[in-house]
């Protein structure tokens, strides 16, 4: 992370970021951080778990931070 100072500067607003607009109980992070850990405790792979996070992102309120792809959780 010393290295790419952007990338920690986005982890760290990520940490403090609502999911959505009134949400006391996740951030963007903590909400990615479960589901990934689901899905590797689980095996799915990157396919399903984009559609996943798709369905997941339909979902929840239109102003949801939610990443809506694989590459974008990791």
């Amino acid at each position: 992370l010393q290295d790419c100072p952007e990338m920690f500067t986005k982890l760290e607003s990520n940490t403090k970021e609502p999911l959505y607009s009134g949400c006391t109980k996740f951030t963007r992070f903590s909400t990615i951080l479960k589901l990934y850990n689901l899905k590797e405790s689980n095996g799915w792979s990157d396919k399903s778990f984009t559609k996943l996070l798709k369905v997941l992102k339909l979902m929840l309120p239109k102003d949801n931070m939610l990443a809506s792809r694989t590459c974008e959780a990791k």
